[in-house]
């Protein structure tokens, strides 16, 4: 759009043909300093144009000394989509790879606590087993002792068997002994009898015969057992 053309009013007749001369002049000048809708030579600018931070819309192409910038542009702008496309799918990529590597350091820290877990399990059990290992022992040393003990007792009591059949062996002796002395004390007593019963008979024989020799009253003399 050019500037508006400056036109004169022509109020008389009177220098009239100057002043619509100079009204076309101007506005020849000012359709000259327009640019075509149709594309019509002169279209060219002269000048910068300012476009007072308005926009410009509905543009096919921007061509600049054989370049098509607004196609430039709008391929770089594709690409930085694509670009920025790529980068949230890197980005959700390194999402998933550090929720993996959570997940790896997780699984990392339980199978550690589960080592760690273990050799304390396994450090309890050689404990134990060495309490074990010295508990055996002492039971081994507190069986050999109790078998030392049991073999002095053996003995001991076979000891005790030989004194046992030897003091069974003297109180048969004693025993037989006494018997013995008992069987003599019998005979003996026996014996006594014999001789006090034949001593009184004696007795009284004497009796008779003195009494038959000197006619002397016979005296019947009675044994007292």
């Amino acid at each position: 759009m050019a500037k508006k053309p400056d036109i004169t009013t022509i109020a008389t007749g009177y220098y009239s043909r100057q002043a619509l001369n100079a009204n076309f002049e101007n506005l020849q000048t000012g359709f000259d300093n327009t640019l075509s809708l149709d594309g019509s030579t002169p279209n060219a600018m002269q000048a910068d144009l300012d476009l007072n931070n308005n926009h410009l819309l509905n543009v096919g192409g921007l061509t600049i000394d054989g370049q098509d910038y607004l196609a430039i542009g709008l391929a770089q702008q594709e690409a930085a989509a694509a670009s920025a496309a790529e980068a949230a799918a890197s980005e959700a990529a390194v999402s998933v790879y550090e929720s993996e590597a959570a997940a790896s350091a997780l699984a990392a820290q339980e199978a550690q606590t589960a080592a760690e877990l273990a050799e304390a399990n396994a450090l309890t059990s050689e404990t134990n087993a060495a309490t074990s290992e010295a508990n055996a022992s002492t039971s081994e040393t507190n069986a050999a002792t109790s078998a030392t003990n049991a073999a002095t007792s053996e003995t001991n009591a076979s000891t005790f068997a030989d004194n046992s059949a030897a003091s069974a062996v003297e109180a048969a002796a004693s025993a037989a002994s006494i018997v013995d002395s008992v069987a003599a004390a019998e005979a003996s007593a026996l014996a006594a009898s014999i001789s006090e019963t034949n001593a009184a008979d004696s007795a009284t024989a004497a009796a008779l015969s003195a009494a038959t020799a000197g006619n002397a009253p016979i005296i019947y003399a009675i044994a007292l057992g």
